[in-house]
């Protein structure tokens, strides 16, 4: 008794365990398969793929739309497009819409369980005018055209900035703009891949962006110069993530750090003879690298489909926390695990970005893409990597069609179109500019600010 009371009263309080700090790092344009870890030849992602290994890392991972604005809403709203109704609205020139302050976000959720919450982020589309900065207490926003745009490194030391002024649990998201066009990798990357290939005096990468050039398929050695261009851009980021970890390890945090990479959307390179992203909801574009490492399960490869909603699902359920109400998804780990009963197995994509409104569903074996307006779909086979290379055969499209339009009327309610919200009329020259820089905007320029009357300089400052 006299032993059990002194070892008692030498004992200290133990500390309450710390919630893991959560790092999401989103790549803009970074399609899957030009990873090592996801069967790609060129050697361009060799940390990330390390990260994959030592980590959990998804296969089949699908973003919820093709380009940046609704894919972004649904990665923090844990809705899908039709729910959360962020896009273009009714493709009308200049207006998009905005997240509703009534949808509570995964940063917001996080904040109840006493995280600081950080943003550093680089795409037009993620301005404070979209409202995709809601619960963060620090978001920082530059805008990007196809020419300039912050760069990776320079984004993870603001991010490192800002956590070195926080105490508790972080949350920290971090976006990074270079696999987006013009493909102008920095030194030593520039080259790596294309330097050799004449092709490069056939095209010149800045003329590609805009309508005109998305459905004019050049030669394959053009299409090969393009795809290294774009691969030495990945070389860019792979080796920030490098440095990612680094700064998280020289600071002792990458024990207790659950890191999730990912991207808004992936890139056509003429894969069904287009080019860029936001036109379709295929594989190439909406099949995205999903990679945890860190203070995560370590589960290996896991080839169930899944969805970006299911990400969101899985990174509250790390901290034990619950899920937003009416929010869509399953529990990423559960799946991983084999342990969930409520996985359907489809991934759903809608809201393109150029013509008539879409809604895609793809399972383990095919992928249907629904166009509103003509009220008929296109059906395709998916390889094992998940990518559309044949249309489904005559004598299987009835039941496959059958299929996955049942999924989409289950997940939708129906297949009709629904309208997007509005709220943001792009007015802001600065911003006009940088979104028709990056290929998003073709209706008329609106007025340019009206310059200020310079100041005399024989007047005195005040």
């Amino acid at each position: 008794m006299f032993w059990s009371l002194l070892l008692a009263c030498s004992q200290t309080p133990q500390e309450p365990v710390k919630k893991p700090d959560i790092v999401l790092v989103v790549i803009d344009t970074l399609r899957a398969d030009h990873l090592g870890v996801y069967g790609h030849r060129r050697p361009t992602s060799p940390t990330m793929d390390q990260l994959a290994k030592d980590g959990t890392w998804f296969h089949r991972a699908y973003a919820q739309s093709g380009w940046t604005l609704p894919s972004m809403a649904s990665l923090m709203s844990g809705l899908y497009p039709h729910q959360h109704l962020v896009g273009r609205h009714s493709f009308r020139g200049n207006e998009f819409g905005k997240l509703s302050p009534e949808v509570v976000t995964l940063t917001e959720v996080l904040k109840t369980q006493g995280y600081a919450t950080g943003a550093v982020v680089n795409n037009t589309f993620m301005a404070p005018e979209f409202n995709l900065k809601q619960g963060f207490d620090s978001y920082d926003y530059q805008g990007a055209t196809n020419v300039e745009h912050r760069s990776a490194r320079e984004s993870i030391d603001l991010g490192m900035k800002w956590l070195d002024q926080q105490e508790g649990s972080t949350f920290l998201l971090l976006h990074f703009m270079e696999p987006h066009l013009n493909y102008e990798a920095t030194v030593p990357y520039l080259g790596k891949f294309s330097k050799d290939n004449a092709a490069a005096s056939e095209i010149n990468l800045g003329e590609l962006v805009g309508k005109s050039h998305r459905k004019t398929v050049p030669s394959r050695a053009v299409q090969e110069y393009v795809r290294q261009r774009y691969d030495e851009e990945i070389l860019v980021v792979d080796e920030a993530m490098e440095y990612l970890l680094s700064e998280l390890k020289v600071r002792s945090r990458w024990s207790n750090t659950a890191l999730a990479i990912t991207s808004d959307h992936g890139e056509e390179f003429w894969d069904h003879g287009g080019f860029e992203h936001g036109h379709t909801l295929k594989g190439e574009l909406t099949r995205i690298p999903l990679i945890l490492s860190g203070a995560v399960p370590k589960k290996g490869r896991v080839d169930d489909v899944v969805e970006h909603v299911d990400l969101v699902h899985g990174l509250l359920s790390l901290v034990g926390a619950p899920m937003m109400e009416g929010s869509s998804g399953v529990d990423l780990w559960k799946i991983a695990d084999g342990t969930a009963k409520d996985a359907d197995g489809i991934a759903l994509s809608e809201n393109i970005l150029y013509g008539p409104p879409r809604v895609s569903a793809v399972d383990k074996d095919a992928r249907l893409e629904f166009a509103f307006e003509a009220n008929a779909g296109s059906l395709w086979v998916v390889d094992p990597d998940g990518l559309e290379r044949e249309q489904v055969a005559p004598d299987l499209r009835q039941a496959t069609g059958n299929r996955l339009s049942e999924a989409i009327k289950s997940i939708r309610g129906g297949l009709q179109p629904i309208d997007g919200a509005g709220g943001v009329s792009i007015e802001d020259y600065e911003m006009f500019n940088q979104l028709q820089s990056l290929g998003y905007i073709d209706a008329p320029e609106p007025t340019p600010p009206t310059p200020t009357k310079p100041a005399d300089p024989t007047e005195s400052a005040h």
